[in-house]
């Protein structure tokens, strides 16, 4: 244990604590770790053997098919290579995915499974956002024809849409893709977009069992040639807008069930499947798929032994650094910057609390 100080103790006492999990995005993680990054091609997941070349397939989306990876052989290798010379740091990264660690020194701590995939990041700032930019827009999937206009249906949709107070008005350009969206942005957003999607895709209350009007429609050149023709027709993604959205339901329904506040077991489950079953389907359709529709499938795990998304979640840490962001300082380095702002925390921090305070004593004054 280490000593700290502790109010109304005279005396020194003994504290023991443990390093529970790293709630970071991506890179964060894998920096702090000593893990590969996710573009690696054989060491894209630190917790289970897929390689990233298999995100074209639904095996990859596919948990019974995972295969898990041995944590105390990332902490083997880590070792090998704390003292060992360039060379054979650079071979051990390469070959067994795993750079040096000082977190390795904590008891209990696992490169991996201490590393949780962060819900924010992961889901609303990864699959949605994917979802609306390449899936929907890129694709072509809301490409119009002269009679109809799917994006313009969406941009009328959200406009026209009257949010409750606790949640964050919609730009007008998220539909589009355009702009820099924040996750709770994102996140008001998927819990409303299979109603949007039926709105700009129905005919006659049905969503038309076709492919989406092919991408050479909306093009400068009016008269495409032959060959461009057959260029756009031969992509291998699948625009038939009745399976899109089928998956689209299914996925919305998961991250419902997934940032629930207060869940059930049944409910992970229930949720991961749906999950999973969606990002197969994505998959087998022929959509581009990145390796966060990979990590995601990991989420049942982690959710039994973390507890819900709200726990680990970073949207209070995002918040904070936004705050601490704002703090006017001078830029000075060896330790006036972290003091500055410390200051300012805590006093913001007493500040509130004296007007908690304030308040609590007036109303038992009443």
């Amino acid at each position: 244990g280490v000593e700290f100080t502790i109010h109304g103790h005279d005396d020194l006492e003994v504290s023991h604590s443990h390093l529970y999990c790293n709630v970071s995005d991506l890179p964060s993680s894998r920096k702090v770790t000593g893990l590969q990054g996710h573009s690696s091609k054989f060491f894209m997941c630190p917790t289970c053997k897929t390689p990233s070349f298999s995100l074209a397939h639904p095996s990859c989306f596919d948990p019974s098919n995972f295969k898990a990876r041995d944590d105390w052989r990332y902490i083997k290798y880590s070792f090998h290579s704390h003292n060992a010379d360039s060379a054979t740091v650079d071979a051990i990264h390469e070959n067994r995915g795993v750079h040096w660690s000082a977190l390795n020194y904590l008891l209990g701590w696992m490169p991996a499974c201490s590393s949780i995939i962060e819900f924010m990041h992961a889901v609303f700032l990864g699959l949605v956002k994917h979802l609306n930019r390449i899936i929907l827009i890129k694709s072509g999937l809301l490409n119009g024809t002269r009679l109809v206009k799917p994006m313009d249906r969406l941009e009328a949709f959200f406009s026209g849409l009257v949010w409750p107070v606790k949640a964050n008005c919609l730009p007008p350009s998220l539909s589009t893709g355009r702009g820099s969206p924040k996750a709770d942005q994102w996140h008001n957003q998927i819990a409303v977009l299979f109603v949007a999607l039926y709105d700009a895709w129905a005919v006659d209350g049905e969503i038309p069992d076709h492919d989406a009007p092919p991408s050479h429609l909306l093009a400068r050149n009016v008269h495409p040639s032959d060959a461009e023709t057959d260029r756009v027709n031969s992509a291998k993604m699948d625009h038939n807008l009745r399976r899109h959205y089928a998956v689209i339901l299914k996925f919305s329904a998961a991250v419902r069930i997934l940032s629930s506040q207060s869940i059930s077991p049944d409910d992970v489950h229930r949720g991961c499947a749906a999950l999973s079953h969606a990002t197969q389907s994505w998959a087998r359709m022929g959509c581009h798929l990145t390796p966060y529709f990979h990590f995601v499938n990991h989420f049942e795990q982690q959710m039994y032994e973390f507890g819900p998304c709200y726990v680990t979640w970073a949207f209070a840490f995002e918040r904070h650094n936004g705050k601490l962001a704002k703090i006017n300082h001078n830029q000075h380095k060896g330790g006036e910057l972290e003091a500055t702002l410390m200051r300012r925390w805590w006093s913001i921090t007493f500040n509130y609390e004296l007007v908690h305070c304030l308040i609590l004593f007036s109303s038992l004054l009443d």
